[in-house]
């Protein structure tokens, strides 16, 4: 629904859904042919989905998981493991680029500064501050949100959005919570 407001606003979204809805399809042609020049397709749509929404590689090996998971009485191990080679082959040519271009201008290979990165922040922390203050999750997000500038000496806005320098802090912090808690946050 968020998009039918946006429909004339150059977004990711609609660049992402299109070729996420590209990969589905050369993945089912390669699923159900196993020709390799499916894998091929499927693999360089997939990187480029990626270099759209790093989210993409969740969804999708979900998806691959699944449909491995139908045949696995019925592949073909040495068609299956080249296929899969030329796939992982052209995806990785595909995100080689940008992730290189990140290691060289920030010093880490990542494909993004915050959304990956404080999307896993923010699910773990405010699990953990809830069940350790005893709050609603609602209550502990607003607070964990809140309290993240002053976690951070000489936080800047500007560098949370669009550099990597705190990937790190916020990578530990939802490791720390999640290691405390993690049978109630799993």
């Amino acid at each position: 629904p968020y998009n039918l407001f946006l429909g004339n606003t150059i977004m990711s979204e609609i660049l992402f859904i299109f070729l996420l809805v590209l990969c589905l399809y050369w993945f089912c042609r390669w699923y159900d042919c196993g020709w390799y020049r499916f894998a091929a397709m499927t693999g360089l749509v997939l990187g480029l989905t990626v270099l759209t929404r790093p989210i993409a590689p969740f969804v999708l090996a979900s998806i691959f998981l699944f449909f491995f998971i139908l045949r696995r009485w019925q592949i073909d191990w040495r068609q299956t493991l080249t296929s899969g080679g030329l796939f992982l082959a052209l995806f990785c040519l595909t995100i080689i680029p940008w992730l290189w271009r990140n290691y060289q201008v920030f010093g880490v290979a990542d494909f993004t500064p915050v959304p990956v990165n404080y999307a896993f922040y923010s699910r773990v922390v405010p699990m953990a501050v809830s069940i350790e203050r005893d709050l609603t999750p609602a209550a502990a997000s607003l607070i964990v949100d809140r309290e993240l500038p002053d976690k951070i000496p000489n936080f800047s806005s500007i560098k949370f959005d669009h550099t990597f320098e705190y990937v790190p802090q916020l990578k530990a912090d939802a490791i720390a919570a999640f290691k405390a808690h993690w049978p109630a946050i799993i």
